[in-house]
């Protein structure tokens, strides 16, 4: 029984499987482990359901073992192996990795050379309720579903609202614009002067800390979206819809370096760091970044 997976989450799966544009890759975050595993198991019987196979048949699981419960770099290579075959029924095969943050750099190096490869047919899902223990490598790769349960939860798919369904207050919708349209000027390769008025907004004294790394976790997730084409652009903010317009012709390679350059900048704010100078420094390297390709 999925106990803890909300009505809300379900919708979004639904919408987002009937929608045509299923990515090869999902990261399932939950406030703990148990939301986050019941998740991404309907999930998957979603996603075998709807290409006409049988879960059974065609949900390979992947969990810790031994005392520790790690995930190891042969059940990874094992994974790697069932995949290259055809699915024994239906359309689908889901690979299931439950309590991904379980994977040493070993075993999470080797998924990452399955992620940079995608195979037709295959969609991975990896559950965690521990995000950042996952390389920022993997998790650029990954389109990001938040349970509707997480009290945490920014985003659940392209939708910026909070999860009891009601948009975000005044402040934080203004400092997500700003760092959008920052993103959205930097792609474009515009000099820095034109965007210089939306860095004011987003480094502005007044600025809670939280309500900035908020700012730059949505655009993330546009960027992650937009990457697996799998973002619906109607039902999103217009302004996420001009960055989403934005960024989808650019190259998957430039979309993860950007997207990496982001997950630095947070880690500076999130460590009391200059705002005002890390902020400059992403938009400059956005802009040197599509600059150079």
């Amino acid at each position: 029984m999925l106990n803890n997976v909300s009505v809300s989450t379900k919708e979004y799966i639904d919408k987002l499987i009937k929608s045509d544009r299923l990515g090869h890759a999902y990261l399932i975050v939950g406030r703990d482990s148990e939301i986050a595993s019941e998740t991404a198991d309907y999930f998957a019987n979603c996603v075998i359901e709807t290409g006409g196979g049988v879960p059974a048949d065609n949900i390979m699981v992947v969990e810790g073992e031994g005392t520790n419960l790690n995930i190891k770099v042969e059940s990874i290579d094992a994974l790697r192996r069932r995949l290259m075959k055809r699915p024994l029924s239906g359309e689908y095969m889901v690979a299931l990795i439950k309590g991904a943050e379980r994977m040493n750099p070993q075993s999470q190096n080797k998924l990452l050379k399955i992620l940079e490869e995608p195979i037709a047919g295959v969609v991975i899902i990896l559950s965690t309720a521990v995000e950042e223990a996952l390389l920022p490598t993997i998790r650029s790769r990954c389109g990001i579903i938040r349970s509707k349960n997480d009290v945490n939860s920014l985003m659940d798919g392209v939708n910026v609202f909070e999860d009891n369904g009601d948009e975000v207050d005044s402040e934080d919708d203004k400092i997500i614009n700003a760092t959008q349209d920052m993103i959205s000027c930097a792609v474009e390769s515009r000099c820095y002067y034109d965007l210089r008025p939306f860095i004011e907004i987003m480094t502005n004294k007044d600025v809670k800390k939280d309500s900035l790394i908020k700012a730059l976790d949505v655009s993330e997730a546009v960027l992650r979206n937009a990457m697996l084409n799998s973002c619906n652009v109607s039902g999103v903010s217009l302004n996420e819809s001009i960055l989403y317009s934005k960024v989808s012709k650019i190259t998957t390679e430039l979309l993860i370096q950007i997207i990496m350059k982001i997950e630095v900048a947070k880690k500076y704010i999130y460590r009391d760091m200059s705002r005002a100078n890390t902020i400059k420094l992403l938009a400059l390297d956005i802009i040197d970044l599509e600059e150079n390709i």
